[in-house]
């Protein structure tokens, strides 16, 4: 329900989409706004509800998407949360090209025209429409582009974002921050 706000100024650009490609078929997976998809055509919707955390990596990779929308709302509490999404659509057997808004999280990962396209989530929302429906358009025409982008943000996820290259950093940041606890306080508050 995080999102609801997220997709309020895209929904014009939605349902333009909807009526001038009806070959495309927008994919929920979680969340369904039914208002925010008012103007798309029961043939171009396929929703899929939410599905045990046991089961989320086969859902999202069967899903066969070609685009990974990433919408956030410019404000606050979206420019602290991660690129997971970004992370998700790169990752699958058949990675997908993101298209995101240009603010953290995205655009601290996401190098624009290389490994995804950024819209412009301006306040305004007539601003942050267009931008988003002119990138999807683009990606939509675009095979090439969109392969290039998905192998791109592919091979950018897995060099910069590897568990084997995120968590031994992590580990020594939480080992040092232990010790530093330890120097000061004569117990173990962990034990």
């Amino acid at each position: 329900g995080s999102h609801m706000s997220d997709w309020y100024a895209l929904r014009p650009a939605i349902g333009y989409i909807a009526k001038k490609y009806p070959h495309v078929t927008f994919v929920i997976f979680g969340e369904h706004f039914q208002w925010a998809t008012k103007d798309v055509p029961e043939n171009q919707l396929e929703v899929h509800s939410w599905v045990p955390y046991e089961s989320y990596k086969l859902k999202r990779a069967i899903l066969d998407c070609d685009i990974n929308l990433c919408v956030l709302r410019d404000d606050e509490f979206s420019r602290s949360k991660s690129a997971i999404k970004f992370y998700e659509g790169s990752l699958g057997p058949r990675p997908e090209a993101t298209l995101a808004p240009n603010m953290p999280p995205y655009n601290e990962e996401i190098i624009d025209g290389e490994t995804g396209l950024l819209y412009d989530p301006n306040p305004v929302p007539r601003v942050a429409a267009e931008s988003f429906a002119a990138n999807l358009e683009e990606l939509i025409k675009n095979v090439e582009l969109r392969r290039r982008l998905a192998d791109n943000a592919k091979k950018w996820v897995l060099e910069n974002r590897h568990y084997l290259k995120t968590v031994p950093a992590l580990y020594e940041f939480y080992h040092e921050l232990r010790l530093r606890k330890m120097k000061h306080c004569p117990y173990d508050p962990v034990t």
